[in-house]
C-alpha cells in the first residue's frame, strides 16, 4: 500500500498570510490587536482524515469554513477559551464545524487549537441535514486527554512518516 500521508509545518509573520495555512479552507483573517503577528499551522493529512494545529499570538477576527464535504472537530488548547462565534460568546471544549458553512470567530489573546477533519463519506450513517453548521461540544471528562493525544500525533508524525511510511495510516481510522 502506498503512503498517502503528508506532513506540513508553516510559520507566518502576517495574519493575511496565515489565511492560506489550512488546505482547502476558506479563511479571511483580520488582526485586531497591536503588535507583531506570529503564527503557525501544522498538519498531517491522510487523505480521508487530517489532524492539525493552528497557533496565533494576537487577537484575530476570522471568517472561516472547512472544505465542502468535510466535517471538522475544533478543539481549543484550554477549556473555557472564551471566543465569539457568529457574535455569541462561547467557552466550549470544542465544536463541530460543517464544511462549506462559513462562521465568524474572534478569540481573545493567544490562540492555540487543534482540529480533526474527516470526509463526510467516511462517517457511516452521517446525515449532513441533521447537524447544524456549528455544534458546540459540552464539557467532557477526557478533553485534556484528547488534546494530549492530538499533540502527540503531530509531534511523532515527522519521524514516523519518514521512518515507516504507511504505518500511521494503519493506526487511524
Amino acid at each position: 500500500m502506498a503512503s498517502t500521508s503528508e506532513y506540513v509545518v508553516k510559520s507566518y509573520l502576517d495574519a493575511a498570510e496565515q489565511e492560506t495555512g489550512l488546505p482547502g479552507w476558506g479563511q479571511r483573517y483580520t488582526q485586531l490587536s497591536g503588535g507583531r503577528f506570529r503564527g503557525s499551522t501544522t498538519f498531517i493529512n491522510f487523505g480521508h482524515l487530517a489532524i492539525g494545529e493552528e497557533r496565533l499570538n494576537l487577537t484575530v477576527a476570522q471568517s472561516t469554513s472547512p472544505p465542502v464535504g468535510k466535517l471538522a472537530l475544533i478543539v481549543p488548547m484550554s477549556d473555557g477559551n472564551d471566543c465569539l462565534i457568529n457574535g455569541d460568546r462561547y467557552a466550549p471544549v470544542g465544536f463541530i464545524h460543517r464544511g462549506g458553512c462559513e462562521i465568524n470567530v474572534v478569540s481573545e489573546g493567544v490562540e492555540r487549537g487543534f482540529y480533526v477533519v474527516v470526509d463526510e463519506k467516511a462517517l457511516p450513517g452521517y446525515d449532513r441535514n441533521k447537524i447544524g453548521p456549528i455544534v458546540s461540544v459540552a464539557n467532557h471528562a477526557n478533553a485534556a486527554e484528547l488534546r494530549t493525544w492530538l499533540s502527540s500525533i503531530l509531534m511523532a508524525a515527522p519521524d514516523a512518516v519518514r521512518r515507516a511510511p504507511g504505518e500511521m495510516e494503519k493506526v487511524l481510522p
